[in-house]
């Protein structure tokens, strides 16, 4: 609890070990929804040549889907990005200017979002395995 504010807090390895998402209640002309927060989805960190560098399990890439997966159901309707573009905040928030309504209300981008991570780890676990077998490292 943070100021009056429950956050649920959920351990989603995969960018990082220590990758955090957080789930929370907001309020809008009445209604509540939940927001969501996926704390890492730098796909890049995923790389082989970059979880060599930074001495992480090579199973970093698995570690990202497992953790979509245990973040996929949630009934997020409020999706938060970790950097503006994750969840098309400016782009949202020019329309609300110009249109009005509340843009960040929206079923459909959480799950959205999540597919679009879960597709570049999966390319992401086939290079990996081609770039290990160049270079005879086993995975």
């Amino acid at each position: 609890e943070f100021g009056g504010k429950k956050i649920r807090c959920v351990l989603t390895p995969g960018h990082t070990l220590g990758t955090m998402s957080f789930f929370f209640d907001v309020a809008d002309n009445g209604k509540t929804y939940l927001a969501g927060l996926f704390g890492g989805a730098g796909t890049a960190a995923l790389k082989l040549p970059s979880i060599l560098h930074h001495k992480l399990p090579l199973d970093m890439a698995e570690k990202m889907l497992a953790s979509l997966e245990k973040v996929e159901n949630e009934p997020v309707i409020v999706h938060l990005g970790n950097h503006p573009y994750n969840s098309h905040t400016l782009e949202k928030r020019e329309r609300q200017l110009k249109e009005g309504g509340n843009p960040f209300v929206d079923a459909a981008s959480w799950p959205e979002f999540l597919e679009d991570i879960r597709q570049k780890s999966l390319k992401i676990i086939e290079e990996n395995a081609e770039l290990a077998r160049q270079h005879q490292i086993d995975m």
